[in-house]
């Protein structure tokens, strides 16, 4: 027995959240409007993990999120490949993270 058959899920409902973002990434790059709103549903949730993992207040890992969804919109031609939006979303939002981290670092330094 399978553990999915365990599970009583099918193979399709396994379907992996990079695999659904990709596509999404990939419909939304075709014109399809909604399927950035199910990309921005699908990985914010993974996105705010990473953020707060900094140990961000929940502002600045709110307002992480939001600009690493914005690089998105702003930079979609950089992403090439539609099975690497997981990774250059998961990128971004760190690479804001940080600054973000670095720039309170830096307030409370001041004060």
């Amino acid at each position: 027995m399978v553990a999915s058959d365990v599970a009583g899920r099918s193979d399709a409902a396994e379907t992996s959240v990079w695999v659904r973002a990709a596509a999404c990434f990939g419909r939304w790059q075709g014109g399809e409007s909604a399927a950035l709103d199910e990309l921005v549903r699908l990985m914010t949730p993974v996105l705010w993990h990473t953020v707060r993992a900094y140990g961000l207040s929940q502002a600045a890992a709110e307002d992480s999120v939001q600009n690493t969804w914005l690089a998105l919109v702003r930079n979609r031609h950089q992403v090439q490949e539609a099975a690497a939006i997981g990774g250059w979303l998961l990128t971004t939002a760190r690479r804001t993270a940080w600054r973000a981290k670095s720039t309170d670092a830096k307030t409370l330094a001041v004060e």
